[in-house]
Protein backbone atom coordinates (compact mmCIF):
# COMPACT_ATOMS: atom_id res chain seq x y z
CA UNK A 1 0.00 0.00 0.00
CA UNK A 2 1.69 3.30 -0.83
CA UNK A 3 1.47 5.61 2.09
CA UNK A 4 0.83 9.69 2.27
CA UNK A 5 3.75 11.83 1.51
CA UNK A 6 4.76 15.57 0.79
CA UNK A 7 7.03 15.67 -2.11
CA UNK A 8 8.84 18.94 -2.24
CA UNK A 9 10.67 20.43 -5.61
CA UNK A 10 13.00 22.31 -3.14
CA UNK A 11 14.77 20.65 -0.26
CA UNK A 12 14.64 23.73 1.65
CA UNK A 13 10.92 22.80 1.87
CA UNK A 14 11.35 20.79 4.70
CA UNK A 15 13.60 23.50 6.74
CA UNK A 16 11.56 25.96 6.49
CA UNK A 17 8.31 23.54 7.37
CA UNK A 18 10.34 22.54 10.41
CA UNK A 19 10.90 26.29 11.31
CA UNK A 20 7.41 27.42 10.81
CA UNK A 21 6.22 24.31 13.06
CA UNK A 22 8.30 25.57 15.63
CA UNK A 23 7.39 28.57 15.67
CA UNK A 24 3.72 27.72 15.31
CA UNK A 25 4.14 25.75 18.76
CA UNK A 26 6.50 28.58 20.35
CA UNK A 27 3.92 31.52 19.95
CA UNK A 28 1.60 29.72 22.52
CA UNK A 29 4.51 30.13 25.22
CA UNK A 30 6.88 32.96 24.14
CA UNK A 31 4.93 36.30 24.91
CA UNK A 32 6.40 38.76 21.51
CA UNK A 33 8.19 37.45 18.82
CA UNK A 34 9.99 40.21 16.56
CA UNK A 35 7.35 41.45 13.81
CA UNK A 36 10.40 41.09 11.26
CA UNK A 37 11.17 37.86 11.94
CA UNK A 38 7.61 36.75 12.04
CA UNK A 39 7.44 38.23 8.11
CA UNK A 40 10.60 36.61 6.62
CA UNK A 41 9.60 33.19 8.44
CA UNK A 42 5.96 33.48 6.87
CA UNK A 43 7.29 34.88 3.77
CA UNK A 44 9.83 31.74 3.07
CA UNK A 45 7.58 29.40 4.41
CA UNK A 46 4.73 30.99 1.55
CA UNK A 47 7.46 30.60 -0.74
CA UNK A 48 8.67 27.05 0.06
CA UNK A 49 4.94 25.57 0.21
CA UNK A 50 3.77 27.50 -3.18
CA UNK A 51 6.54 24.76 -4.51
CA UNK A 52 4.71 22.06 -2.65
CA UNK A 53 3.79 19.03 -4.75
CA UNK A 54 0.64 17.66 -2.37
CA UNK A 55 -0.25 13.88 -3.22
CA UNK A 56 -3.21 11.60 -1.99
CA UNK A 57 -2.11 8.60 -1.44
CA UNK A 58 -4.37 5.18 -1.86
CA UNK A 59 -4.11 4.83 2.59
CA UNK A 60 -5.62 8.35 2.57
CA UNK A 61 -8.36 7.65 -0.32
CA UNK A 62 -9.05 4.12 1.56
CA UNK A 63 -9.68 6.45 4.87
CA UNK A 64 -12.10 8.11 3.17
CA UNK A 65 -13.80 6.16 1.01
CA UNK A 66 -14.69 4.35 4.70
CA UNK A 67 -15.29 7.60 6.09
CA UNK A 68 -18.20 8.53 4.08
CA UNK A 69 -20.87 6.28 5.38
CA UNK A 70 -20.41 8.43 8.90
CA UNK A 71 -21.78 11.73 7.20
CA UNK A 72 -19.53 13.96 8.37
CA UNK A 73 -18.63 17.37 6.87
CA UNK A 74 -14.56 17.11 5.98
CA UNK A 75 -11.80 18.61 3.32
CA UNK A 76 -8.74 16.24 2.86
CA UNK A 77 -5.46 17.34 2.41
CA UNK A 78 -6.54 21.15 3.72
CA UNK A 79 -4.34 23.97 4.78
CA UNK A 80 -4.96 24.63 8.66
CA UNK A 81 -2.69 27.20 10.29
CA UNK A 82 -0.03 27.06 7.93
CA UNK A 83 -0.25 22.71 8.08
CA UNK A 84 -0.95 20.59 5.91
CA UNK A 85 -3.80 18.28 7.59
CA UNK A 86 -4.62 14.78 6.40
CA UNK A 87 -8.78 15.57 6.93
CA UNK A 88 -10.26 18.39 9.10
CA UNK A 89 -13.82 17.50 9.94
CA UNK A 90 -16.10 21.17 9.97
CA UNK A 91 -19.16 21.48 12.29
CA UNK A 92 -22.15 21.59 9.48
CA UNK A 93 -23.64 24.14 11.76
CA UNK A 94 -21.17 26.94 11.66
CA UNK A 95 -18.72 25.77 9.27
CA UNK A 96 -15.89 25.86 12.16
CA UNK A 97 -13.28 23.14 11.78
CA UNK A 98 -13.46 21.42 14.97
CA UNK A 99 -11.39 18.42 14.58
CA UNK A 100 -8.60 16.89 12.36
CA UNK A 101 -7.53 13.27 11.23
CA UNK A 102 -3.86 12.39 10.21
CA UNK A 103 -3.01 9.22 8.79
CA UNK A 104 0.40 8.22 9.80
CA UNK A 105 1.84 6.02 7.16
CA UNK A 106 5.37 4.19 7.20
CA UNK A 107 6.89 7.87 7.06
CA UNK A 108 5.80 9.44 9.94
CA UNK A 109 7.42 6.74 12.16
CA UNK A 110 10.92 5.40 12.69
CA UNK A 111 13.09 2.89 11.00
CA UNK A 112 12.11 -0.11 12.36
CA UNK A 113 10.36 1.02 15.29
CA UNK A 114 7.19 1.85 16.56
CA UNK A 115 8.10 5.16 17.64
CA UNK A 116 7.11 8.62 15.44
CA UNK A 117 9.20 11.01 13.70
CA UNK A 118 10.22 14.64 15.42
CA UNK A 119 8.15 15.95 12.80
CA UNK A 120 5.02 14.52 13.35
CA UNK A 121 5.42 14.71 16.74
CA UNK A 122 5.41 18.44 16.39
CA UNK A 123 2.95 18.62 14.10
CA UNK A 124 0.27 16.15 16.27
CA UNK A 125 1.63 18.54 19.05
CA UNK A 126 0.81 21.53 17.44
CA UNK A 127 -2.26 20.53 15.96
CA UNK A 128 -3.71 19.53 19.74
CA UNK A 129 -2.93 22.83 21.03
CA UNK A 130 -4.75 24.77 18.11
CA UNK A 131 -8.06 22.58 18.51
CA UNK A 132 -7.84 20.96 21.83
CA UNK A 133 -6.38 17.54 23.07
CA UNK A 134 -9.47 16.02 22.10
CA UNK A 135 -9.70 16.61 18.74
CA UNK A 136 -7.07 15.52 16.47
CA UNK A 137 -7.94 11.90 15.82
CA UNK A 138 -4.84 9.49 14.37
CA UNK A 139 -5.26 6.02 12.29
CA UNK A 140 -1.86 4.86 12.28
CA UNK A 141 -0.76 2.48 9.33
CA UNK A 142 0.02 -0.71 11.36
CA UNK A 143 -3.68 -0.72 12.71
CA UNK A 144 -5.44 0.26 9.22
CA UNK A 145 -3.29 -2.34 7.56
CA UNK A 146 -4.57 -5.25 10.04
CA UNK A 147 -8.05 -4.30 9.78
CA UNK A 148 -10.61 -6.49 7.12
CA UNK A 149 -12.22 -3.91 4.46
CA UNK A 150 -15.45 -4.59 6.19
CA UNK A 151 -14.19 -3.53 9.90
CA UNK A 152 -12.49 -0.27 8.58
CA UNK A 153 -15.91 1.62 9.06
CA UNK A 154 -17.07 0.10 12.19
CA UNK A 155 -13.19 1.27 13.02
CA UNK A 156 -13.72 4.76 12.16
CA UNK A 157 -17.15 4.90 13.64
CA UNK A 158 -15.54 4.07 17.27
CA UNK A 159 -12.33 5.98 16.75
CA UNK A 160 -14.73 9.05 16.01
CA UNK A 161 -17.92 8.48 18.37
CA UNK A 162 -16.53 11.30 21.13
CA UNK A 163 -17.04 13.40 17.64
CA UNK A 164 -19.73 12.48 16.65
CA UNK A 165 -21.52 12.35 19.65
CA UNK A 166 -20.67 15.98 20.21
CA UNK A 167 -22.90 17.25 17.29
CA UNK A 168 -25.95 15.06 18.21
CA UNK A 169 -25.73 17.66 21.08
Amino acid sequence: MTTAFISTANPSTSFTCNIISVFLYLRNYVNHFDQIFIDSVKQKYQENLNKTIRTISFLHLDVVKHLAPLNLNTKIEERFFGLAIDIVVYDSRTDQACAAIEIHGYQHFMRNKNSMTGNSYLKDKIVKSILGEDKLFSIEIFTWEMLADEHKTEYLSKLLKPLTDSFSN
